[in-house]
């Protein structure tokens, strides 16, 4: 994968991408250069004088801006550096060293000062994923200052099934949850149960919520079975999702399965 027009559009909203065209053509895109397979330029902005804008050429897909967008898809700033790339490779400074970073002392540790911004992120992506409780804290962050959006949300409800599941999981494994784990997994119950009834989580993810907790549903060990049938029950949004569901659970036919298929039908569900 490399930058190319196609996937500038792909990553971006159609306003991104035309502002961004404006920006690279207003000539807002100032000293590029390039450091690796990273290419990084001060773009000029409305709300400060510049942003500091990087992307990866080999998987533009990894990307940074100092700006506080935050409307879906990457901003114009990185399409206008991306679009000077593709029209303007000459015009890039390659470095060996990024001399204007600042320099961080950290005992016998010199990487950090060699790192990029987008570096970091991934450093930070790899912490926290081997804790998806973290990266619940951080989007709970976002919800306190407001700043989600649908991409966050389908991110949450992703790392809140995956919680539910490792604590089914558990729960099977040892026979018994603490009482901190116990309260853990309630909380992320209700919270996936409000997101799948208030966001628009998208069908393929609502699916793999499906099929996730009916898998351990099979299994007569799992708790709370009620609660599981109440996350199915939100996730369906349509009369074709509903015979999904339903031919899902009487393929399981596990115990509990039957009464559950009672309360399934057309008259308990509002379809939209």
């Amino acid at each position: 994968m490399s930058i190319t027009i196609e996937k500038l559009k792909e990553l971006s909203t159609e306003r991104s991408f035309e502002r961004g065209v404006d920006y690279y053509e207003g000539g807002y895109v100032n000293d590029p250069i390039k450091f690796g397979n990273t290419i990084l330029a001060d773009v000029l902005g409305n709300s400060s004088p510049y942003y500091e804008v990087e992307i990866n050429i080999k998987n533009p897909s990894q990307n940074f801006c100092s700006c506080p967008y935050d409307y879906g898809g990457i901003c114009k700033h990185r399409i206008a550096l991306a679009l000077k790339w593709i029209h303007e490779q000459d015009s890039f400074e390659e470095k060996k060293e990024l001399d204007n970073y600042r320099e961080i002392e950290y005992e016998d540790y010199d990487l950090f000062e060699y790192l990029t911004s987008m570096d970091l992120i991934y450093i930070l992506n790899s912490i926290i994923n081997d804790d998806k409780s973290k990266i619940l804290e951080v989007l709970k962050y976002r919800e306190q200052i407001d700043q989600m959006n649908l991409e966050l949300y389908n991110i949450k409800a992703k790392v809140l099934k995956d919680l539910i599941i490792e604590n089914i999981e558990k729960n099977i494994k040892e026979g018994v949850l603490s009482i901190k784990q116990s309260n853990s997994f309630y909380n992320y119950i209700h919270e996936l149960n409000n997101l799948l009834n208030y966001q628009d989580i998208t069908k393929r993810l609502r699916k793999e919520i499906i099929d996730s907790i009916i898998e351990k549903l099979s299994n007569r060990n799992c708790p709370e079975k009620d609660l599981m049938h109440d996350i199915i029950k939100s996730t369906i949004q349509s009369k074709e999702e509903l015979t999904y569901v339903i031919d899902k659970i009487k393929k399981a036919n596990y115990n509990g399965a039957e009464y559950f298929l009672e309360k399934l039908n057309e008259n308990e569900i509002d379809f939209y």
